[in-house]
């Protein structure tokens, strides 16, 4: 029969393996078991139709004939949120280009645990801890730099186009980011559509109307979406307009 000292002994090792265990998977979210994949397919429309490059054919609220030629942004910060109130944090950070869409499909590299979840949210662009000048070293992603005089970091988004007036061809050039100490990236929250997990993963389309940008609550002109960057109540109400621009799609 055990001593009672050794026996207690036995007991606190036996707890403190346990604790140890415990707080390296709470530490490493990447220590799981019988989790699974989720992945965001981004999806670029304008009002019904698919986006087309490079094609002036789309009309905006203000009566604007345009065409879209880059869109390029970031997203990050994303969480998915269970239906008992907890929330799983997936702290990544991802480049799109609308053109390559290679870059639209995002995998996370954290899984997530079987069950079911109320939506997800995200940022469009970067929080001033992600958006920090020389974090990203190789193009495409460094060639989103936003200049150091005008506050520094990357640019939450360049969305660029021509637009036709009348037969006169003009361009429009969307830039946004921190404008010196103010941010404006924008926090998504995409809590209308409840989806379940299970052992072959998720996939989850997120759908950017490109039209909404340029309306609710603010309605654009595109002779005016120019030269931007350093405008702080255009940059401020570009951001606003981002409120509705994300929808979920089909989720399978």
């Amino acid at each position: 029969m055990l001593g009672r000292s050794r026996f207690l002994l036995i007991v606190l090792i036996a707890v403190g393996l346990c604790l140890g265990f415990s707080a390296l998977r709470s530490q490493n979210p990447k220590i799981t078991m019988n989790d699974y994949p989720i992945t965001f397919q981004f999806i670029h429309k304008v009002g019904d139709e698919m986006l087309i490059m490079d094609t002036i054919r789309y009309v905006n609220l203000f009566g604007n004939k345009y065409s879209v030629a880059a869109l390029k942004y970031f997203v990050s910060g994303f969480v998915i949120h269970a239906s008992n109130g907890e929330n799983l944090e997936l702290k990544e950070t991802f480049y799109i280009d609308a053109s390559n869409s290679n870059t639209c499909r995002l995998s996370a590299t954290r899984k997530i645990p079987p069950g079911t979840y109320s939506g997800i949210s995200f940022i469009f662009g970067l929080d001033n801890v992600v958006n920090v000048s020389g974090r990203f070293l190789n193009p495409p992603e460094n060639r989103m730099e936003w200049p150091d005089p005008m506050g520094g970091g990357y640019h939450y988004m360049k969305l660029e186009g021509k637009i036709d007036s009348g037969g006169e061809i003009a361009n429009f050039q969307a830039h946004s980011g921190k404008l010196y100490d103010t941010p404006h990236f924008l926090r998504v929250s995409l809590r209308n559509s409840s989806f379940t997990v299970d052992q072959k993963g998720i996939i989850i389309q997120i759908v950017m109307d490109i039209n909404n940008w340029w309306k609710n609550p603010h309605t654009f002109d595109l002779n005016d979406i120019t030269a931007i960057m350093d405008n702080g109540p255009v940059q401020q109400q570009l951001m606003e307009n981002g409120a509705d621009v994300f929808t979920i799609g089909s989720i399978n």
